[in-house]
């Protein structure tokens, strides 16, 4: 990655975040007499903008959903479902929802050989204050935090979940998919939307039908030059779930470290890949499955994908190259160099 790629502070990243997000709604500006209904929030320790094809009242619906989950499930909540389980280890009658994203997220640990893992809450905290202050962890508490680590050290079923000798869990590679594919929910059942497109920071869901009939055009943002794009799917519904090296990272002494850590070094991973977009119908396994393709690399990856398949994806090596999986060749349009 470039030096160039300096540690980004909340208000250029909510800058760049809306110039590409008003450059992205320009592609279907035509609404055929269709409201057009967007509003900027956040939620989940990111910017969301939510565009709706309807209603007022449909975006408010929308909102309460993400910010339910948020209150649940976010690790800065201190109230929450997730906060309540990291404070005392164990919870009791868990909700469906973290039931359902646990049981996604072991099924991915196991198939990544321990690489996915979101048992790496006491890694995400040193590395998330270094990003914010520029110091990195000293050797010693890496150590420390990497014993703390593991999925099997926790055990969950409908009554109980135990972290047993775990420290905590991270669910913020999986609860922004699962709160956009419950927020599409929301927009279909209310009968009063046509489409959507919810941008959930790295994440976008597209709902529905844009009101000129015409496919979404979903951008992907380059990642050694943010504010450009790489190439742009054109799709009907879907989710987008983008990982990148180029987000949330500090440079020091000419060194990068970004957030998205390999639980066996307990460092910045180092995959050889700078973005992955993961293309699904279910966002959940789209959000998760970005984390966990980075963390594979490429030959780990592509073997998933032939192995497990149900996903598409677009792939950026630290050289630049981009390579796609076989079912978006024809499909994923390259931006003009």
């Amino acid at each position: 990655m470039p030096e160039s790629v300096k540690r980004w502070s909340a208000l250029s990243v909510r800058t760049v975040f809306l110039v590409l997000f008003a450059l992205f709604l320009a592609a279907f500006s035509q609404s055929c007499g269709v409201r057009t209904c967007t509003e900027e929030f956040f939620a989940m320790d990111t910017f969301m903008v939510i565009t709706v094809y309807g209603d007022d009242e449909t975006v408010e619906l929308v909102k309460e959903k993400i910010g339910k989950y948020d209150a649940m499930f976010s690790v800065s909540s201190v109230t929450g479902e997730l906060a309540r389980l990291n404070e005392t280890g164990y919870l009791e009658d868990p909700s469906p929802e973290l039931l359902e994203m646990l049981d996604c997220a072991k099924t991915l640990w196991e198939r990544t050989g321990g690489l996915y893992d979101v048992t790496a809450y006491p890694l995400s905290k040193l590395w998330n204050e270094a990003i914010k202050t520029g110091v990195l962890p000293e050797e010693e508490q890496i150590k420390e935090a990497v014993g703390e680590v593991g999925f099997d050290k926790i055990t969950f079923c409908e009554d109980y979940v135990s972290l047993g000798e775990a420290a905590g869990i991270d669910l913020g590679s999986i609860v922004k998919g699962y709160a956009g594919r419950e927020a599409a929910k929301v927009i279909t059942e209310s009968g009063n939307a046509v489409g959507a497109v919810l941008n959930l920071g790295g994440n976008i869901v597209t709902v529905g039908k844009k009101p000129d009939a015409e496919k979404f055009r979903i951008a992907i943002t380059d990642p050694f030059e943010i504010g450009k794009t790489i190439g742009y799917l054109e799709t009907e519904e879907a989710t987008f779930s983008t990982c990148g090296t180029y987000n949330r990272c500090v440079t020091v002494d000419g060194k990068t470290y970004h957030h998205i850590i390999s639980t066996g070094t307990g460092y910045p991973c180092e995959s050889g890949l700078v973005s992955v977009t993961v293309i699904a119908q279910d966002g959940m396994w789209a959000d998760a499955l970005s984390t966990s393709l980075m963390l594979l690399g490429e030959d780990g990856a592509l073997e998933y994908y032939e192995n497990y398949g149900g996903f598409e994806a677009v792939f950026v090596r630290e050289d630049g190259t981009v390579f796609t999986t076989d079912g978006l060749e024809s499909v994923f349009v390259r931006a003009q160099q």
